[in-house]
């Protein structure tokens, strides 16, 4: 059985600079579990001050540095320009705005839409009713037109109408 040996000084500093113990594993080609070993045996030894932290998952992962109950207070920044990508909660609130304005314009054109529709069917209906006028008119002319004068009567050989007497005096 051939077994990796560990470079203890490279494997400390990979310790301090943060690296998993998977990943100096993968490095030195051994196990995790070997990694972990060292990483105690270095920490009792006082080569490494590390604390475990504990992930969602229960595989612990190594915290290097000091302890966060010895970190200085972090100094306050101002705040960092925001990117373009993500907006500001002024264009936010303008969208949102907008939004509600958006809706009432909505409601307002759906109501005269309503309008115009109702008056586009009367106006229908009106339209219906002037061509039928019209339809009825127009036969009545046709009828009359169909109707023969008194002057072609005359031709036809029927006698003219009488014209009206005129009184005498």
């Amino acid at each position: 059985m051939m077994t990796a040996r560990i470079d203890k000084q490279a494997a400390l500093d990979l310790m301090r600079s943060g690296e998993s113990d998977s990943q100096i594993a993968s490095r030195f080609g051994t196990s995790r579990q070997a990694v972990n070993l060292l990483r105690k045996s270095l920490t009792k030894a006082g080569k490494l001050d590390t604390h475990r932290v504990e992930t969602p998952f229960g595989s612990p992962t190594a915290a290097v540095g000091p302890k966060p109950d010895d970190l200085p207070p972090l100094p306050k920044r101002s705040p960092s320009p925001r990117s373009a990508a993500y907006p500001t909660l002024d264009q936010i609130s303008d969208w949102v705005i907008n939004l509600v304005s958006m809706a009432a314009d909505a409601r307002m054109l759906q109501r005269q839409n309503a309008d115009l529709t109702a008056t586009q069917a009367s106006l229908q209906a009106q339209i219906l009713r002037l061509q039928q006028q019209l339809k009825e008119a127009q036969e009545l002319l046709f009828a009359a037109a169909a109707k023969a004068s008194k002057y072609e009567n005359a031709i036809n050989g029927l006698p003219a109408p009488l014209p009206p007497q005129q009184p005498k005096h």
